[in-house]
């Protein structure tokens, strides 16, 4: 056996994929959304939690959904790195080192060197793998935690072992610190180890000394939450065991048609193999079929193992009803080492297989040219995920515009600054502009490293007195006026500061205000103190407005106004001039 700092392989392709990690990051400039900024806010709440002296009282209640060992971790990092654009990736950096660890360790019992040794890095190499690992995402630590609970399940000689298996009780609470769901890629694997120990009765009694140990861990947290998890999962039918039904907000399909049955492994497919290896895989478990299996596949059980790892993930993800690629993350350690060990007495296919992942994983993680999607069952013009329903991908160097190659903003800020900067020299104010990441943009305002800044002025064009003046108030930590007393009013004073001159008091004070207002007239009056207070005080500096929007239209599309509104809120952009009453003429 060799060790796993002494595999050139293992040590070349980590280097690899970190390099290129790296290199993503460098060059990636479009901040986290949906997911990905949700989780990386709740890191920032735990880190101000901490600061304030707060984080014992509030530890179980600042993420109500989901644990926050993740978010932890963040707040741990964030500490240090506050402005780094590789923060996440840092943050990510142990998860990666885990899980190509615990797979290099399994895979090094049954394999070759030569196969063992780039068994972690194939995992790292899958798309969706690769990507999840740079953002902001629970599913890669989960896999992570995963992969080294079921090395652990075997280190222990099948529970057999009392001190690691209370290692592999250790790792199983921090899985489930992680995401709840840590318990359905394990559950038949655990029953495996038990059944093959050959001392089920000591193999339980380990088990459930490891269980009670964790115990006060893991309910630390999820005691306070339980009645929340319990109300809020089968009210809204998001989590629940609630399979027979499409997925109530994406549509996702349920057990009443075969693509629920098939959506994970067509997902394994589609977003991890690609028809390429998809194809080498289905051959290699037709060629091992008929040539029968390897000497040691059941004394040595390792394969049978993996397998059970994979059904378990498999049979237990078909039973929730939301599904995405993500969740099948923890499931493709097991997905790679059974690839390379149906060919593992053919060293060149080995070669072969890694050779495809790299170049995968490359053109996924690189600009190497425009984006490229080749696909059966493809929704056409998908603007909302369906596609993800029932698409069989064959190559993608893209997955939606949620991962892929790096890609910059164009804000044109930097260009419009430069055009004030000769009239604002003659006033003797000198612009010294510096673009900046929107994520480390706005970072740098939250921490107040930032003093003068630019960006999208009020959102609310055409304003009423029945229109809500939220915005001219300090009600929310993206007003880069008052980062700190925006994030107080939206926490309830938890976090942040409150304001300390009278004028942004008053704001707030007149906002309330017009909440409880009845009469237009009052709203009016308060809608013009507020105005008149920015008008005195210039939190802002204004400098364009009501810039045209140019709409392309089809010659022979009818009812469209030449002229009209183009505003978000209020407006929805085209809403506002009731899209669903244009009609085509017939050409």
């Amino acid at each position: 056996m060799i060790s796993f700092f002494k595999n050139w392989r293992t040590i070349f392709g980590l280097s690899v994929v970190i390099l290129v990690d790296i290199l993503w990051e460098f060059l990636n400039e479009v901040p986290a959304i949906w997911d990905m900024a949700y989780h990386q806010l709740l890191g920032w709440s735990y880190l101000e939690a901490f600061r304030s002296g707060t984080l014992a009282s509030e530890f179980a209640i600042l993420s109500p959904i989901y644990p926050p060992l993740y978010y932890l971790q963040e707040a741990f990092v964030f500490s240090f790195f506050p402005e780094s654009d590789f923060k996440i990736l840092i943050v990510n950096l142990p998860f990666i080192l885990l899980i190509a660890y615990a797979t290099y360790r399994i895979s090094n019992l049954f394999l070759t060197v030569s196969s063992s040794g780039w068994a972690p890095v194939l995992v790292l190499l899958f798309p969706v793998m690769s990507m999840v690992y740079r953002e902001a995402l629970l599913d890669g630590a989960l896999a992570a935690w995963v992969t080294a609970g079921a090395w652990l399940i075997i280190r222990s000689r099948w529970f057999i072992r009392t001190g690691w298996t209370l290692c592999f009780g250790l790792i199983f609470a921090l899985g489930i610190l992680t995401k709840w769901t840590m318990p359905i890629y394990l559950i038949i694997p655990v029953i495996f180890g038990v059944v093959v120990s050959g001392k089920p009765t000591r193999a339980i009694k380990n088990l459930m000394l490891a269980f009670f140990l964790i115990l006060p861990l893991v309910g630390f947290y999820y005691l306070p939450n339980l009645a929340n998890m319990v109300s809020r999962y089968p009210t809204t039918e998001q989590v629940g065991l609630i399979p027979w039904l499409p997925y109530p907000r994406h549509g996702e399909p349920g057990l009443n048609n075969i693509w629920g049955w098939i959506y994970y492994p067509r997902v394994l497919s589609s977003y991890f193999l690609f028809f390429p290896l998809t194809v080498v895989f289905s051959i290699g478990v037709f060629r091992r079929k008929m040539i029968g299996p390897v000497k040691g596949f059941v004394s040595g059980k390792i394969p049978l193992f993996l397998f059970y790892w994979l059904f378990s993930g498999l049979l237990f993800l078909i039973f929730l009803s939301p599904k995405d690629p993500r969740f099948a993350l923890p499931i493709v350690p097991p997905l790679a080492m059974l690839l390379l060990y149906l060919w593992d007495d053919r060293p060149r296919l080995i070669r072969l297989i890694v050779f495809l992942a790299f170049a995968q994983s490359l053109s996924f993680s690189l600009p190497l040219f425009r984006p490229v999607k080749l696909a059966l069952f493809e929704v056409e013009g998908d603007k909302d995920y369906q596609s993800l329903q029932k698409e069989w991908v064959l190559y993608a160097n893209h997955y939606f515009h949620l991962g892929g190659p790096p890609t910059k903003e164009n804000w044109k800020l930097a260009d419009i600054l430069e055009l004030i900067h000769d009239s604002w020299f003659q006033l003797g104010i000198k612009l010294f502009v510096k673009p900046l990441q929107r994520e480390v943009f706005r970072n740098r305002i939250f921490a107040g490293s930032t003093l003068v800044s630019v960006w999208s002025g009020l959102e609310n064009g055409v304003p009423t007195a029945d229109l809500a003046p939220t915005e001219l108030a300090p009600s929310d930590q993206t007003q880069l006026q008052w980062p700190k007393w925006g994030q107080f009013y939206e926490t309830g004073g938890l976090a942040g500061e409150p304001p300390n001159i009278p004028e942004a008091e008053r704001l707030l004070e007149l906002n309330s205000m017009w909440v409880t207002a009845s009469d237009r007239r009052e709203k009016m009056k308060i809608w013009h103190e507020m105005l008149s207070i920015h008008a005195d005080q210039v939190f802002t500096i204004g400098l364009v407005a009501g810039v045209p929007q140019p709409v392309v239209v089809s010659k022979a599309l009818r009812n469209v106004p030449e002229i009209g509104l183009y505003n978000w809120d209020p407006g929805a952009h085209f809403g506002i001039h009731r899209p669903d009453t244009f009609w085509f003429a017939d050409k």
